[in-house]
């Protein structure tokens, strides 16, 4: 039998990644066989973000106990949508609102221009984020949990696929890799900004690819999130530049080619 829980105490350690269970976080536990038939049940325990054997945490035993904030942790969208309506109902007025606002802020800014016709319109629009899947997460060396923060590492010297494409924790460690298909395109994008950065380097800036899990993934494969930033260069341990932003330009060719 296979339930969810939060750990009592610090003692257990993680199957997975062998790292301790803290106190009071999510934890899977798994009875297992038997040493002997004079002995009992063992019960194994491992982080609930790196339980890879996951297809519906919402099946197991005790889900229904957890809180309704890590509840939502391991649910779907739909998922989510089901178990708490009351939250998407107050979304969707919210989202109503902001709607009819942005028209009223449309239509005064179609009155001002036609008023003022010298001016000509901005053609800016606002580019989304690109969506990845990531895959091989059986043989990843550590887990991603939801909202983590990753970065896409292209991997030229891969023997088995050239344009191949790691994606790393803020630890350095391989958290999966991105689908063949998609690896193809982002693999040229990454390399188009390598020979951008060439230039960027006597700024002190460089592009980088800032990636954002975007669920928990169902043990073999998980989303992410992809956008191309602008970062300081002046230490190792790059940090964003509070208003540094790339030219219209540079995103649109980067995200172009990432959405073929």
């Amino acid at each position: 039998m296979v339930s969810i829980e939060y750990s009592p105490n610090s003692r257990a350690h993680c199957q997975k990644c062998r790292g301790k269970i803290n106190s009071r976080s999510v934890r899977v536990c798994a009875k297992g066989a038997p040493v002997s038939r004079s002995s009992g049940y063992i019960n194994t325990y491992t982080h609930a973000e790196c339980y890879t054997n996951r297809k519906d945490f919402t099946k197991f035993w005790g889900f229904r106990d957890l809180e309704k904030e890590d509840q939502k942790r391991f649910m779907t969208e739909e998922q989510k949508r089901q178990a708490f309506p009351g939250d998407y109902a107050a979304e969707a007025v919210a989202a109503a609102a902001a709607t009819g606002l942005q028209k009223r802020n449309a239509n005064a800014a179609g009155s001002a221009e036609e008023e003022q016709p010298s001016k000509k319109k901005s053609k800016s629009k606002s580019k989304k984020p690109t969506v990845l899947t990531i895959v091989g997460l059986k043989y990843a060396d550590a887990c991603a949990a939801c909202g983590e923060k990753v970065t896409s590492v292209r991997e030229p010297e891969n023997q088995y696929d050239s344009n191949a494409i790691k994606v790393v924790n803020s630890s350095n460690r391989i958290v999966g890799r991105i689908k063949k298909e998609d690896a193809a395109s982002l693999s040229q994008t990454l390399e188009r900004i390598d020979a951008i950065n060439a230039k960027l380097q006597s700024k002190g800036e460089q592009l980088i690819t800032d990636g954002t899990i975007l669920d928990a993934g169902n043990g073999y494969t998980q989303s992410v999130q992809v956008e191309f930033k602008k970062m300081a260069a002046k230490t190792k341990n790059l940090t964003p530049k509070a208003e540094g932003k790339m030219t219209a330009a540079v995103v649109s060719e980067a995200k172009s080619s990432t959405s073929k």
